[in-house]
Formats: structure tokens, C-alpha cells, sequence
């Protein structure tokens, strides 16, 4: 009896030894091989859509591609760039478009050029140049006043590359007056530059309309390097925008990636998982039409930037099949416009006051 108690025993804890190996496959099959980060704008937008859009990639990539998407929360712009550059874990980041010519002019991060691709444009935001009433071209803003709404907002990159592109020498400073957008809250500037969706903490009003009026930002050759042209309707701002509407050019908004090479194995084949899986899930993201991804178009060229090297083969291997949903967020041009050069650029620096404001914003980085 004693015999075969120990026997039952002995059965008994084999069997629950080999049923280990089992529990790890099924747990690791669950969490998938090969997790990646994205460093979004969440500290600087914690409720923005950035924030939102990647915890939904997150559950269907992990849903459908059986991967491990971790979004980070990161301060965006140049932050971003050098947390991607050197921070060690992170292998996407959600960056503003003409944040590599803001790069070359103030000659910071030298390597980002070469570095830092772009896997798909996610979303375009329109800049609004809102000026007082007497101001009625670009050139009265010369050695003018511009306030953006702190050192950190798409607004300053924007506002110090448009600028510096155009050679017209302003003095770009954060703003702090609060939401009402009148002639008293600009104090003592003459200009107010904002990005996209910044629009949406502003309060304009009557009194607005009646003090300051939306500038025209025409595009140029220079600039087609780095933006595109796009318009703004009457409805956007109402009473500060004439019928006819007013040119300016809009910013897009890109999902980048480190550029991992194939003899990086650890991070590049991880990466590359997940630039084919994020493709694959796009459709099924788009059938909610109020998330960000309902008007991506991830085929869309980007002025200035060079797309990984990955994901542009995956791309050129996909075929469009009939029917197939083609939204393009970016508006299509008759040529693509000249991209900055990768390595050395072109772009004269900044004047001494735009590098004085660059300084000041990458030490607080």
C-alpha cells in the first residue's frame, strides 16, 4: 500500500512538471515576441488624440499581430528627438513634420537626418498666423513680436522654422495670457502663431474679429521643402477668415522610427514586425470614424523626409484591391517638392535671436 501511495506521488509531480513548459508557451503566446515603444506627446496633451490613438494600436496590434505595443508618454518635439536619438528602449516617436528643418536651423541633433525615418504620416494641422488688425503682410512682422503658446508647443517649431525659411527676423516668445485671443492679450506682440489643434484652448470671440485678423502665409519654394499648402475657411474662425478664405500651410503629424538596420537583429526585426502588423490593422482602426486614424493615408509622400527603408518595401509590395478605402488627410501635388539634404543641409542657421530662443529651449529639454 505504502508502494503504491508513493507511485501515485511520484505520477502526480511529473505530470504537473511537464504541464509547466505548456503554461509558458500559452502565456508567452498571449503576450507575443518582441515588444516596441512609441514615444507619443502625452506629457505635454495627456488627453489629446495623439494618446488615445495609440492605446487603441495598442490593443488591436496586440489583438491581431500577437505583439507587445508599449506608448510612452513624452514631451514631443525636440524632446522626442532626443529621447528616439539616445534613450535607450525606445524605437518609434511621434513627431511634428517640420521639426528636422527646426533641427537644421538651429543646428541641433545633427545626426536625426540620418537617423530618423518616417513610417507613415498620421494627420495634417493647419497653421493660423492670427495678427492685429493693421497687420496685413508677412514682411510688417520683421523684428516684430510673435507669441506661440509655450516653449514646448508645436507652435515654437513651427513659428521658428516658417520664419526663418521666409528670412523675415522675429522674436518668437511663449505666451502667457491665458485663453482669450484679443488685441490686450497679445500685450506687447504683434502676432500670435498656432498649430492645429492648439486652436481648440483659445477663446475667440466678437471682440476678437474686430481686432485681428488670420494672415495669408503664401507658399514659396523654400517652404515647399518643408510644408505643404493648404487653406483656411471661412468656418474655421469665424469672423476673422473673408469668404474667399485664407492660403497658410499645414504641419503633418508622422509615426517615426529609429533606423534600426538589419544587423541590429534585437530591436530590427521587432520594428519591422510591427511597421507590417501596423499596416495590416490600419483598416479595421479606420472603421471608427471619430479616432485619429479614420483619414490616415500611410502611402503619402512627406516633404524633407526619407521613409524607413521597411516600410517603404512593405509598401511597394501592397496592392490596392478594388474598393479599397483611399483617404489621403494630405493633399496630393503635382511634384514632389525638393526634400532637405540628408546630411548636410542647405538651410543658413538661425539669425542670433532665433538662436538665443533655440538655446534657451534645448537646455530646458
Amino acid at each position: 500500500m505504502r508502494r503504491l501511495m508513493l507511485l501515485i506521488f511520484w505520477v502526480g509531480l511529473l505530470s504537473f512538471a511537464s504541464g509547466i513548459p505548456a503554461q509558458q508557451r500559452t502565456a508567452a503566446d498571449r503576450v507575443g515576441t518582441g515588444a516596441v515603444t512609441i514615444l507619443t506627446d502625452g506629457i505635454s496633451d495627456p488627453q489629446g488624440e495623439v494618446s488615445k490613438a495609440f492605446g487603441q494600436l495598442a490593443a488591436r496590434v496586440s489583438d491581431v499581430g500577437k505583439q507587445r505595443v508599449l506608448p510612452l508618454m513624452g514631451q514631443g518635439g525636440q524632446d522626442n528627438v532626443r529621447d528616439l536619438l539616445h534613450l535607450r528602449g525606445i524605437d518609434f516617436a511621434v513627431l511634428n513634420s517640420d521639426i528636422l528643418a527646426f533641427l537644421d536651423l538651429t543646428r541641433s541633433y545633427p545626426e536625426a537626418r540620418r537617423r530618423i525615418r518616417y513610417v507613415a504620416p498620421l494627420f495634417g494641422e493647419k497653421i493660423y498666423l492670427i495678427a492685429r488688425k493693421r497687420i496685413t503682410a508677412l514682411e510688417q512682422l520683421r523684428n516684430r513680436k510673435i507669441v506661440v503658446l509655450g516653449p514646448d508647443s508645436p507652435g515654437f517649431v513651427s513659428a521658428m522654422t516658417v520664419f526663418a525659411l521666409l528670412g523675415i527676423d522675429v522674436q518668437v516668445t511663449a505666451w502667457s495670457s491665458g485663453a482669450a485671443l484679443n488685441d490686450a492679450a497679445l500685450g506687447d506682440a504683434d502676432a500670435a502663431l498656432i498649430v492645429g489643434r492648439e486652436l481648440a484652448r483659445l477663446q475667440i470671440d466678437q471682440q476678437s474679429a474686430a481686432e485681428l485678423r488670420v494672415l495669408t502665409i503664401p507658399q514659396s519654394a523654400r517652404l515647399a521643402g518643408v510644408y505643404r499648402a493648404t487653406s483656411i475657411g471661412p468656418d474655421e474662425i469665424p469672423g476673422l477668415i473673408p469668404a474667399a478664405g485664407v492660403q497658410t500651410l499645414q504641419v503633418t503629424t508622422l509615426l517615426t522610427v529609429f533606423d534600426w538596420k538589419t544587423v541590429q537583429p534585437l530591436r530590427y526585426q521587432p520594428v519591422v514586425n510591427f511597421v507590417r502588423v501596423f499596416f495590416a490593422a490600419l483598416p479595421e482602426l479606420q472603421k471608427d470614424q471619430t479616432a485619429l486614424w479614420k483619414d490616415v493615408n500611410v502611402a503619402a509622400d512627406v516633404p524633407g523626409w526619407e521613409r524607413y527603408g521597411p516600410a517603404d518595401e512593405l509598401l511597394r509590395s501592397m496592392k490596392p484591391t478594388a474598393g479599397e478605402r483611399q483617404v489621403a488627410i494630405l493633399p496630393p501635388l503635382p511634384q514632389r517638392p525638393p526634400a532637405l539634404p540628408r546630411q548636410k543641409s542647405s538651410v543658413p542657421p538661425l539669425p542670433q535671436r532665433h538662436r538665443a530662443s533655440a538655446r534657451v529651449r534645448h537646455t530646458r529639454a
